[in-house]
């Protein structure tokens, strides 16, 4: 499956003005932050920072939750 659907996600959440290239960058330090042991609100701090601060909070939250979620096989679908 890969992290394509990091790129996508942070695609929409960013309202896909960037370049692929952007995405990729973006999508890779969003990926950073999910995996870092940084505190809940840390995290979202720097999340709202990557993704700017009209990105909707439901969504970041949504994001954050699945640094809680079980380490399955597959990741669930956004």
């Amino acid at each position: 499956m890969g992290a394509r659907w990091l790129r996508e996600w942070c695609a929409r959440a960013g309202g896909g003005t960037g370049s692929a290239g952007a995405d990729d960058s973006v999508a890779v330090a969003v990926a950073r932050v999910l995996l870092s042991r940084a505190p809940g609100e840390e995290a979202a701090a720097e999340l709202f920072d990557l993704l700017g601060d009209a990105t909707d909070m439901d969504a970041v939250q949504e994001l954050l939750a699945l640094r809680r979620a079980p380490r399955a096989g597959r990741l669930p679908a956004l």
